[in-house]
């Protein structure tokens, strides 16, 4: 948690420390191997038996978690043994609780600097209808950013390897799955011309596992290797249902990193028929049926035609006193700049491009395609 934060408020001053209890000294060696946070012992300087912070200034009980602001003033309390943070909704509310604390300690911070960012949405276009994926590359309503996993994801978006992409993997009532493989036709005849036409996607190094948001229906997680929570890499899935109790916690808990916003094309792979085409393919979606044969009654795979989407560029303009590139301290924002994204790398402004001013700090805020642009 304490990396997370910092990755992702960089600009709060948030940090973790652990406390062990004065009489538990010889813990301390087992409680801190392998952990990269501070770890202080507790005393007993007035000679009463009990730790001086953990038995007389706060009365700790064991496993609280105590925040404090920046007089050191109790500000909120969180017990890990009755609240567990192995539940992505404890972990959030403590991870909440945190922010908000250091949010209160921050006085001098810049209230526009806490403006929020709208988060990456991709619109995946499939034959069978389109739907659109909220991505967390930011903290939103009721979810916790993933920037890992998203870079991850816009990564193949942006280098085109999910385009002609198909779901494999369909479990009724659970997950449907892709992001493994491709074909060159959605309408194979035969078992034989199915397997003769696909190919594996080609996989980026696997990512670190954020499992901060809960599975439930209408969620985007990564697909990984069993027993390797840290092995996602190019295969994801949509929860069909309330996946919970399953996904939450196994593996590691399966990162959720984004949200499908319109259901209705999701739903329609998800009424297709189950094909046993055995191993990998052994639940796969088929709007047809096989015979016993291996021809195929007509239908189709669902396939990726195209990915599309927007993302925020977030940026500032200033009087670059001493021509650093950098805004230092005393470098004054320009307000009411013309920020747009030059489509046609004319220099001009167009008619139909998207464009926005820059605030009294100079701050913008701007929708681009995803891919490059000249801003």
């Amino acid at each position: 948690m304490q990396k997370e934060l910092k990755a992702s408020f960089p600009d709060l001053d948030i940090q973790i420390l652990g406390i062990n209890e004065f009489g538990q000294e010889s813990d301390n060696q087992t409680i801190s191997e392998g952990r990269d946070i501070p770890w202080l012992q507790d005393v007993d300087e007035d000679g009463d038996g009990l730790s001086d912070v953990w038995g007389n200034s706060w009365d700790i009980t064991y496993r609280d978690v105590v925040i404090v602001n920046a007089e050191n003033e109790e500000v909120g309390r969180f017990n890990v043994t009755d609240r567990d943070l192995a539940s992505p909704g404890q972990y959030a509310d403590l991870r909440q609780m945190l922010i908000n604390a250091a949010s209160e300690n921050d006085s001098e911070s810049d209230p526009e600097s806490s403006e929020p960012i709208d988060n990456p949405i991709v619109t995946i276009n499939t034959n069978l209808g389109s739907f659109d994926i909220e991505l967390f590359a930011h903290d939103t309503d009721g979810a916790i950013a993933t920037p890992g996993t998203v870079d991850n994801f816009l990564n193949y978006v942006n280098d085109g390897d999910w385009i002609n992409s198909f779901f494999h993997r369909l479990m009724p009532g659970f997950v449907i799955q892709g992001g493994g493989f491709t074909t060159t036709t959605d309408a194979p005849a035969n078992a034989n011309e199915f397997f003769t036409e696909i190919s594996l996607v080609s996989s980026g190094p696997q990512i670190q596992n954020e499992p901060f948001n809960s599975n439930i229906r209408g969620t985007v997680a990564m697909a990984k290797l069993e027993r390797e929570p840290n092995s996602a890499t190019n295969q994801w899935f949509v929860n069909l249902n309330d996946n919970r109790p399953n996904l939450d916690f196994q593996n590691g808990g399966f990162t959720v990193f984004g949200r499908v916003l319109n259901m209705a094309a999701v739903e329609t792979i998800a009424d297709l028929n189950v094909l046993n085409l055995g191993g990998t393919f052994s639940t796969l979606p088929h709007s047809g049926n096989l015979l016993a044969d291996g021809n195929f009654t007509g239908g189709k795979l669902v396939v990726i035609e195209s990915i599309e989407g927007t993302a925020t560029v977030v940026g500032a303009v200033f009087d670059d006193a001493n021509e650093n590139g950098i805004q230092d301290g005393g470098e004054s924002g320009l307000s009411g700049v013309t920020i747009y994204v030059d489509a046609n790398n004319n220099s001009v402004l167009n008619a139909g491009e998207t464009s926005t001013l820059t605030d009294d700090n100079g701050i913008y805020h701007l929708r681009a395609p995803f891919g490059e642009s000249t801003i």
